[in-house]
């Protein structure tokens, strides 16, 4: 099947909120059909999660890993100090939208980990 690249706008629906990115989609040449492409879709779905991290103040993955390491404690450790699961720290590392409760403890411990820099 050969394709081609066009961009386009999709909507993707995170936690009951619409999110319209604009991103590059493949079609299939003889039918004008949209193909489903791995990587693309990929990219348009992590612009959405973006998007509705920038829209409601949810970290990204890279700071959620980073205020745990602030700690210097293992997923495993920093679960036994926030209550939240080990299990649930690796999603949020790997890119998961954490719950909005869970994202404002995490922005808590990092506004407590910065005051104790600079004391």
């Amino acid at each position: 099947m050969k394709t081609y690249i066009k961009k386009g706008t999709e909507v993707f629906k995170i936690r009951d909120q619409e999110i319209e990115v604009e991103s590059d989609f493949c079609f299939d040449i003889e039918t004008n059909e949209k193909v489903f492409n791995e990587e693309l879709d990929d990219r348009a779905i992590n612009k959405a999660f973006d998007l509705y991290r920038k829209q409601n103040n949810i970290l990204s993955k890279e700071k959620i890993k980073e205020i745990r390491n602030k700690y210097g404690l293992s997923p495993e450790e920093f679960a036994e100090l926030t209550g939240i699961s080990k299990e649930s720290i690796i999603r949020y590392e790997k890119g998961a939208i954490p719950t909005k409760v869970n994202n404002n403890l995490y922005i808590d411990l990092d506004e407590n980990a910065k005051k104790k820099v600079h004391r």
